[in-house]
């Protein structure tokens, strides 16, 4: 969505997650709903898909190296930028994270990271934190 369209959505589609009693989409399962609107070349209308996300139950540990790395990145910035949604959130549990899921590590990416990661935690000691 274009910046500063939020006004063109429709109230559902503003609502229906964030509404404050439950809705019909609470014990669904449901995560979030993808919506994306396409033309194709040379048509005159507009296509959309929409597709909900599901919480597919999987414990953390039975994941993808790749969704395991993407959890320990992201709360590794949730961290550095002191979020209020950082909840119990550590750096050590970041790195741990990270280092259980190295996988292949094609480049050595993921090493590069812990390793920053591992600064990063040594500066917010010494700062106090």
């Amino acid at each position: 969505m274009p910046r500063g369209a939020e006004d063109a959505l429709p109230p559902e589609a503003r609502r229906k997650y964030t509404e404050v009693r439950p809705t019909a989409a609470a014990g669904s399962g449901e995560l979030a709903t993808v919506r994306l609107r396409y033309k194709a070349p040379k048509s005159e209308h507009s296509q959309l898909l929409e597709q909900p996300v599901r919480d597919a139950g999987v414990a953390l540990a039975q994941t993808s190296d790749d969704f395991r790395f993407a959890a320990a990145a992201a709360e590794f910035g949730l961290l550095l930028r002191e979020s209020q949604y950082r909840g119990q959130a550590s750096f050590q549990a970041a790195i741990a994270r990270a280092e259980g899921a190295f996988g292949a590590d094609v480049g050595g990416h993921r090493r590069a990271f812990v390793a920053l990661a591992k600064q990063a935690a040594l500066l917010h000691r010494a700062m106090g934190g």
